[in-house]
């Protein structure tokens, strides 16, 4: 599907094995990753053209270099704090709301947008080195409703931030700038 997205739009473009597809924007400033995948932004590809449905012709374009405006911040909220805190925010961002790493394809449930940006929140005004996955457990822990306390540790919710933060950073999914897979 993304192959005929790239031939429609006249791009060159490269096939990528298996999960190597996250190296395309760290080889490449100026590539733009053609995918179905949205963990593509927590490997902090720059560009990425998310396909939704080829039939449809539907589809999501994210710049991550586009500049923070008041505009930008008050609309995207997610995006500036992404500005502000580096990647870890995407990182933490699809712990919660789920990818195919996770413990749970869906996310931690009773999580998500209505908990997570309001605990990003806490983070306004201190430095950037206050923020780490346990201080932002602990903001999380203090905005869950009943039912995730019910489900989830404080420490159980901070392994998560933290494993998944560790597995998007650690480059480990591939081993060479050809694409090659590390067993």
């Amino acid at each position: 599907m993304c192959i005929n997205v790239c031939k429609g739009m006249f791009l060159d473009y490269a096939i990528a094995p298996a999960e190597a597809d996250m190296q395309v924007g760290r080889c490449n400033d100026s590539a733009i990753a053609v995918c179905r995948d949205g963990d593509l932004l927590a490997y902090d590809n720059k560009r990425v053209i998310f396909v939704d449905s080829y039939f449809k012709e539907t589809w999501r374009y994210a710049d991550m270099t586009v500049p923070v405006t008041v505009d930008v911040r008050d609309g995207y909220p997610l995006y500036w704090y992404y500005r502000k805190f580096g990647v870890r925010i995407i990182h933490w961002w699809v712990a919660v709301m789920g990818c195919d790493i996770t413990e749970s394809d869906c996310g931690m449930f009773y999580l998500g947008d209505k908990t997570f940006l309001p605990a990003l929140s806490a983070f306004d005004e201190g430095a950037a080195s206050t923020l780490n996955s346990a201080t932002f457990a602990a903001a999380l822990w203090d905005r869950v409703i009943s039912r995730t306390r019910d489900r989830y540790t404080i420490d159980a919710i901070w392994k998560e931030l933290d494993w998944v933060s560790k597995w998007f950073s650690a480059d480990g999914t591939y081993s060479n700038d050809l694409g090659d897979i590390s067993p």
